[in-house]
């Protein structure tokens, strides 16, 4: 169930960046892309969608965070910078048992990620 919502998740986002691109080429301004997320972010897929899509990309990973903590940082690490999109990638750190101070269970994480989306919609 959680690997499912994950890839929904990242196909939605991915989808928007993609639509963003084509319309900021006929602005002739790059779209400003917040990849926001865990280590998995933080490792630098952000440098590589900057570069292959040209958009300027602003990495918001953090290690070792959960959605409910990327939840409690959105304001400072994503709508201050306004973005055009933001790419969500929670989940892994989510889903981890062996970690009950990080685990977070089905129903919280989809609720922290409709808060998320809920945010940046704003």
């Amino acid at each position: 169930m959680r690997s499912k919502i994950a890839s929904f998740v990242v196909a939605f986002c991915l989808l928007f960046v993609i639509c963003n691109w084509f319309t900021s080429a006929y602005a002739q301004l790059p779209a400003k892309v917040v990849c926001f997320g865990d280590s998995i972010t933080k490792r630098g897929y952000p440098d590589i969608l900057g570069t292959l899509v040209g958009v300027d990309a602003i990495n918001a990973g953090v290690a070792g965070n959960t959605s409910r903590e990327g939840l409690r940082r959105i304001k400072k690490d994503v709508l201050f910078h306004a973005p055009d999109v933001v790419v969500v990638f929670f989940g892994t750190n989510d889903m981890r048992v062996d970690a009950p101070h990080k685990y977070v269970l089905v129903d919280e994480y989809e609720a922290n990620l409709r808060a998320i989306v809920k945010s940046c919609r704003k």
